[in-house]
C-alpha cells in the first residue's frame, strides 16, 4: 500500500465517524424535542373562594356572618372599613394568568351588595386537588 491510500483510508475513516456522530448528534436533538415538559402546577394565590359560597349571601348579612362564609379577605381598605375585596390569582403552566375579584359593601355593618367575578365552583377546585395527587403519586 502507498502512503497516498493509507491517508485517504484514513481521511474516508475519519469522515465517516464524523458522519456518524453528526448523525447520532442531530438524532439526540430531536429526540430532546419529544421528551415531554416536566409538569408545571397551576398557582392559585389569595382567597380560595367559589361561587356556592358567593350565593349563600343575602343582604342584611353581619360582618360576621360574611366573614364565616367567605373568611378573611385579603383586602381590608383601612380609608373605607365598610369594603372588603376578595382577590383570587391563577397561574397555569402555560403562563396564563386569571384574576378573579369580589367585593362585598358593608353599611352600618350589613350587608349591602357585592360585586365583581364569579369565582369557580367547588367542584372544580377539587378536580385540581385530584390531579395534583395523581400527578404526584405516577413521579
Amino acid at each position: 500500500m502507498h502512503k497516498s491510500e493509507i491517508l485517504e483510508m484514513f481521511y474516508n475513516t475519519i469522515r465517516s465517524i464524523l458522519i456518524i456522530s453528526l448523525l447520532a448528534l442531530l438524532e439526540g436533538c430531536s429526540f430532546v424535542n419529544q421528551i415531554s415538559i416536566p409538569y408545571d402546577q397551576n398557582i392559585k394565590q389569595g382567597n380560595v373562594i367559589n361561587i356556592e359560597q358567593q350565593k349563600m349571601l343575602k343582604i342584611g348579612m353581619t360582618k360576621k356572618q360574611v366573614l364565616s362564609i367567605l373568611g378573611t379577605p385579603i383586602l381590608k381598605n383601612i380609608y373605607q372599613s365598610e369594603q372588603w375585596t376578595y382577590i383570587q390569582y391563577n397561574k397555569t403552566n402555560k403562563e396564563k394568568k386569571n384574576i378573579l375579584q369580589f367585593t362585598v359593601f358593608f353599611k352600618n355593618d350589613r350587608l349591602i351588595k357585592w360585586s365583581g367575578d364569579e369565582f369557580p365552583r367547588q367542584r372544580e377546585y377539587k378536580i385540581d386537588i385530584i390531579k395534583k395527587i395523581i400527578i404526584d403519586q405516577t413521579e
